[in-house]
């Protein structure tokens, strides 16, 4: 499933990626002091996710314009 995320820029120079899709159960997103570093923590906070609700489906991240 193709899920939108945007990236927003903190004051403090860090980035956060959040997924634009809600899901039932579920909320996730990731922070970090680069966009890859917050993508990969996005990537975790889903894998954490699947522990709450497994049925979660496969993701696949398309950066919003």
């Amino acid at each position: 499933m193709k899920v939108q995320v945007v990236i927003e820029k903190n004051i403090d120079g860090t980035y956060t990626e959040i997924i634009k899709n809600q899901f039932k159960n579920v909320g996730f997103f990731g922070n970090g002091t680069t966009v890859e570093e917050a993508m990969n923590d996005l990537r975790l906070s889903e894998s954490e996710a699947r522990e709450f609700d497994p049925n979660l489906p496969v993701l696949e991240y398309e950066v919003a314009v």
